[in-house]
């Protein structure tokens, strides 16, 4: 099934967020050779694809933006609409 997912990465109390979200982001590209579709926004970024790969890409996101950094993850997902 195909799902997609708005997510909003959140780093918390660092001066440097912009490069954080990046190489967060900049990780889930490994994803795109398996069929994941990335939209970057300016305060929220949309996956798209099969449901386990949505999801391995949020898991992914996550762990990466939070490896040195207290992080917040805010996360839509849908089965119907594009986000």
């Amino acid at each position: 099934m195909i799902i997609s997912a708005q997510v909003a990465l959140y780093p918390l109390s660092r001066p440097d967020i912009d490069q954080i979200v990046s190489d967060a982001l900049a990780e889930l590209e490994k994803l795109k050779v398996e069929g994941l579709q990335i939209e970057v926004g300016s305060m929220s970024s949309v996956l798209r694809g099969e449901e386990e790969l949505v999801w391995r890409a949020i898991r992914l996101l996550f762990s990466e933006g939070g490896k040195k950094n207290p992080v917040v993850l805010h996360v839509t997902v849908s089965n119907e609409c594009g986000c």
